[in-house]
């Protein structure tokens, strides 16, 4: 039976061609015009940074070029950021914005981590990126993201990508532990304290000088003096901060009279940091800790610290209505030319006033000026009228093409390969053509331009609002009585102010007009100011490496230490003799760990070998638990769910039976574990023959 070309129409319908695909993707089509980016990133302590970052460029732009029908849009790049969160990395997010914009519809990538290391947002970018008809191809996995195929290579490959950091920080913290296990504290930078060496060992030795100041503000709290007087005497004596700061504030002398390390004891892992949120919280009773006592030399008696903290209990906290920090259209954009720090809000709608950081700490060290919104809307627009002329409809015109241009060519990143590309070059030819100082001048403008393409990406919203708000405005007047702060933002970098009378503008095209005297105001101090309250008495002394404690000081704080945790001693010689760790553990658990392990010990290992029968399969399954709804569990839940799920499809005698997962929810009961009871009864059926799970303790 044969069926002539009209039959075969009605009877064949191609489902799918994959090489019909293959020909419409931008990767390998034809077709002319195709735009065509590249991103790329280097993690944060990577060595070799500039070597590895000019290599992707270069390979990406010589590959993007040597393509007839590609169009090259630009290489977008993140220097020595993490790839946890998308929103940190800038070259990243205005890849993305450009892809809303239609300005791109090929993106070329190294591969999955240099994309991203958060599998959740990885997929969600994907998708987005799917829906505008952008694809993104992977370099290392050979994978294309607009294909059928793709959507479950990727998901795994991006887990697999994130389990790495989680691994990594893992490694870190481990390594961590083992040092207080050693009796070894990481102190970090703190005041008083500085890390050296001596004889090839890392000792912590005291800064005499700055020891002076913590015995005092100690000193002068037990006298009964705030954190608020203690600050504000610090600061009119010019006593610099850790940092080489004139301002102390409440809250520095606050963190300094509460750590327990000016008492040469420490206490390790009290916060932990969210590995995709940056995010520190308390993590007491979550891990376990551990108190290193004499762990390096102290600058005030365990005594005076323990008094100091009855006095600040029996003192207790006020309590201040808290009120939720949001961004406005001023945040970090009124500066004060006298001291150089940000204005804040110091009160609420609807009669807002901002006030200089430290002018609020303390008014002596910095005069400027609080301000209502209402006067900084007045500055703005003298600045306009003086930038701009502001008298007739052709300025308001000139005003438009202004943010018209920039909005239409916002493209840095030839700017920004530009500039690090010279950077790397002088820093080949250091001593020869370029000494070290130019370099350091180079990389300070550059710094400098990066910060100031983060405020005009930042300014794009309120450039749009403008251009729109701008088509209905016909006159001067018109323009002056509608114009609001969020309007006149979209010319305005950011406003520089020295009084109420004298402040400087920073337009967006680098362009700077002064009103009135721009200079910082002297620093002046009275004799009667300088002497205020500084004559405090040092009422003790350094004490000696070898001075040790009487244990009744020590019980007092540390009892419940000891009755919660494993009491650990580690002698390290005769210099050391004195250092202690005890391990601090959120419960008992280790007990029961212990139990079980001595059972194994003395019964030998369990066989966990099943029965195989070469013409049966094992019906595998896979039990997940995670205990929090952090973003950190919620992503390891996400990472073991792809993890598994592809384990088991790819073991040629296993057959998949599903993954039975329970999301925020204790191990302590299965009472409320849905999946972990259905997993159960479906055992009970006969459905499975194997489970497969983390650990012990996520059962």
């Amino acid at each position: 039976f044969f069926m002539d070309e009209k039959d075969k129409a009605m009877w064949v319908h191609t489902l799918w061609d994959p090489l019909e695909k293959i020909d419409q993707s931008p990767l390998h089509s034809k077709k002319d015009g195709i735009k065509v980016a590249a991103y790329c990133r280097v993690s944060p302590n990577f060595r070799g940074v500039p070597e590895s970052l000019m290599n992707q460029i270069s390979q990406y732009t010589h590959m993007i070029s040597s393509k007839p029908n590609w169009k090259f849009i630009g290489v977008y790049f993140d220097n020595q950021v993490t790839g946890r969160k998308a929103s940190l990395r800038r070259g990243f997010s205005r890849m993305l914005r450009h892809c809303e914009e239609g300005k791109i519809d090929l993106i070329l990538v190294k591969s999955v981590s240099r994309f991203s290391r958060n599998a959740k947002e990885l997929v969600e970018i994907i998708n987005r990126l799917n829906e505008l008809n952008v694809t993104v191809y992977f370099e290392v996995e050979n994978v294309e993201s607009t294909r059928a195929d793709s959507n479950y290579l990727l998901k795994t490959y991006a887990a697999i990508a994130q389990c790495e950091v989680e691994e990594l920080s893992s490694i870190i913290e481990w390594g961590h532990e083992k040092q207080f296990i050693k009796g070894v504290p990481l102190l970090g930078n703190l005041y008083g304290y500085k890390r050296m060496k001596k004889d090839g060992d890392k000792i912590i030795q005291i800064i005499e000088k700055e020891a002076t100041i913590i015995r005092e503000i100690f000193q002068m709290y037990l006298e009964g003096k705030s954190y608020t007087e203690i600050s504000n005497i610090l600061t009119e004596r010019r006593v610099k901060t850790k940092f080489g700061r004139d301002l102390w504030t409440s809250v520095g002398v606050k963190s300094i009279l509460t750590n327990i390390s000016y008492t040469g004891n420490y206490i390790a892992r009290r916060r932990k940091r969210d590995l995709f949120t940056n995010r520190y919280y308390d993590s007491s009773g979550l891990r376990d800790q551990y108190y290193i006592k004499n762990s390096h030399p102290a600058i005030v008696d365990l005594e005076v610290f323990l008094a100091v903290q009855k006095q600040i209990e029996n003192q207790g906290t006020r309590k201040f209505k808290q009120y939720e920090r949001k961004n406005t259209v001023l945040t970090g954009r009124v500066v004060c030319g006298n001291c150089g720090r940000n204005y804040c809000v110091i009160d609420r709608p609807p009669k807002p006033r901002r006030q200089c950081q430290t002018n609020k700490k303390n008014h002596i060290i910095c005069p400027s000026p609080i301000l209502r919104e209402h006067q900084i809307k007045e500055m703005f627009l003298t600045g306009m009228e003086k930038r701009f002329d502001l008298k007739k409809r052709s300025d308001i015109q000139k005003m438009l093409r202004l943010i018209r241009r920039f909005n239409d060519n916002d493209n840095f990143e030839f700017h920004r390969l530009k500039a690090i590309t010279y950077i790397d070059m002088a820093k080949k030819m250091e001593g020869t053509q370029f000494t070290a100082n130019e370099i350091k001048e180079s990389e300070r403008k550059y710094k400098e331009f990066e910060e100031k393409i983060i405020k005009i990406e930042d300014d794009r919203p309120y450039r749009l609002e403008a251009l729109e708000w701008l088509k209905d405005v016909q006159t001067v007047d018109e323009f002056r009585k509608q114009s609001t702060l969020e309007h006149l933002r979209a010319w305005i970098l950011e406003i520089v102010v020295y009084s109420e009378d004298d402040y400087l503008f920073r337009w967006i095209d680098g362009e700077e007009t002064e009103i009135g005297k721009c200079y910082p105001a002297e620093k002046i101090y009275s004799e009667e100011e300088i002497k205020k309250g500084h004559k405090v008495a040092i009422a003790y002394q350094v004490p000696e490496k070898s001075q040790t404690y009487e244990e009744e000081n020590e019980k007092e704080q540390f009892i419940q230490l000891k009755e919660n945790g494993l009491h650990l001693k580690k002698y390290a010689g005769k210099e050391d003799e004195n250092l202690e760790v005890v391990k601090i553990m959120p419960t008992k658990s280790s007990m029961l760990l212990e139990k079980v392990q001595n059972s194994i010990n003395k019964y030998g290992p369990i066989d966990m070998n099943l029965p195989v029968d070469p013409n049966k399969k094992i019906r595998v399954a896979a039990y997940i638990r995670v205990s929090t709804d952090s973003e950190e569990q919620l992503n390891s839940f996400k990472t073991q769910l792809a993890f598994y799920s592809f384990y088991i499809i790819s073991q040629p005698n296993y057959e998949f039976v599903g993954i039975y997962a329970d999301e925020g929810l204790s191990g302590t009961s299965t009472k409320n574990r849905k999946e972990f009871n259905r997993m159960i009864e479906d055992c009970k059926s006969g459905k499975i023959d194997l489970i497969i799970t983390k650990s012990i303790s996520r059962f």
